[in-house]
């Protein structure tokens, strides 16, 4: 009895499904020189266009992809995954489950990528460190509420954020 076409076919169910995994733009995105709205334009992607992609920042929040002969970063809001099984929005929750990796960006993708480019002598204009954090909730003693006309005070304490 042959067992390879068995080995084979199980060795293929057993493929994450990642290996099936093909991103698309759910809508016409501005693919940038780096993952920000502050960097370049490079080219707009448009709606349901197929694009290839890398990876994705840590926190998912923008995906290093390419489409055609372009390479940049698009905000992972508008990529979905289409899979045999599902079509899911790149989160860090789906992404390891359709084979999104991990990836970053510094000046060495900067020089990879854009040498040709006319404001790629401009790094430091736009490399700038992403903005800080907002400052934690602000406790309030004996306060029930806040809003946009202020608070309510109780004698209880809420965070206002």
């Amino acid at each position: 009895m042959n067992l390879l076409p068995a080995i084979a076919a199980a060795a293929f169910a057993a493929l994450p499904v990642a290996a099936f995994a093909t991103t698309i733009t759910t809508t016409n995105v501005n693919l940038r020189a780096g993952p920000s709205t502050t960097y370049p334009r490079v080219t707009t992607i448009p709606t349901h266009a197929e694009i290839l992609t890398h990876g994705c920042l840590q926190d998912m929040s923008w995906c290093d992809v390419s489409w055609g002969s372009q390479r940049g970063w698009v905000s992972s809001r508008y990529v979905l995954a289409v899979t045999e099984r599902r079509t899911v929005v790149v989160t860090e929750e789906t992404a390891p489950s359709v084979g999104i990796a991990v990836v970053s960006f510094n000046h060495g993708y900067w020089e990879r990528y854009y040498p040709a480019r006319p404001w790629y002598g401009s790094w430091t204009v736009y490399a700038r460190p992403l903005p800080s954090p907002p400052p934690p909730a602000v406790v309030h003693r004996g306060v029930t509420a806040c809003g946009p006309r202020g608070c309510v005070h109780t004698g209880a304490t809420y965070r206002r954020w």
